[in-house]
């Protein structure tokens, strides 16, 4: 027996392809345009969304900034008003009555140079006519007053 010829699949004609869709090509095109446009809009969103979060970060940091600058306000007030408070009641205390141990420019002259408050009423009309303080006038006083008289002789022993 002869043996049976071998088939050459080379020599064969391609199996005939399966018909083609006449709209699948721009189909898919049209598939692909679809998907950048997407992902376009998704970028684009991404960027929207950023810039949003960035400008309520910024607001809110602004709005931080105002109340801290609102709270200064206040507490500079608070203190100005409480400055203000206390010097009233300063002003008040000191337009009541000078203070129980206050002495007057002729006292403290009369007490500082020994005369009597008659003579010091007068040297401290004087002084003040030229323009001199209280320490000024004792000091001039004492720069005019005589010298004191020389001590006595010792006394004679027995």
């Amino acid at each position: 027996p002869a043996p049976a010829p071998r088939l050459d699949l080379g020599r064969l004609a391609p199996a005939p392809a399966p018909p083609r869709d006449p709209f699948e090509l721009q189909r898919a095109y049209m598939q692909g345009q679809h998907q950048a446009t997407q992902d376009s809009q998704q970028a684009m969103l991404r960027w929207q969304q950023q810039q949003y979060e960035q400008q309520q970060a910024a607001i809110a940091e602004q709005q931080k900034h105002q109340a801290m600058l609102a709270h200064q306000q206040l507490a500079q007030q608070t203190f100005m008003q409480q400055q203000l408070a206390a010097r009233q009641q300063a002003d008040a205390a000191a337009r009541q009555a000078p203070p129980p141990f206050a002495k007057t420019d002729t006292e403290t002259y009369a007490e500082l140079t020994g005369v009597d408050m008659a003579t010091a009423t007068k040297h401290m009309e004087a002084a003040k006519a030229r323009g001199l303080n209280v320490e000024a006038a004792v000091d001039l006083y004492h720069s005019l007053a005589p010298p004191a008289p020389p001590p006595p002789p010792p006394a004679p022993a027995p």
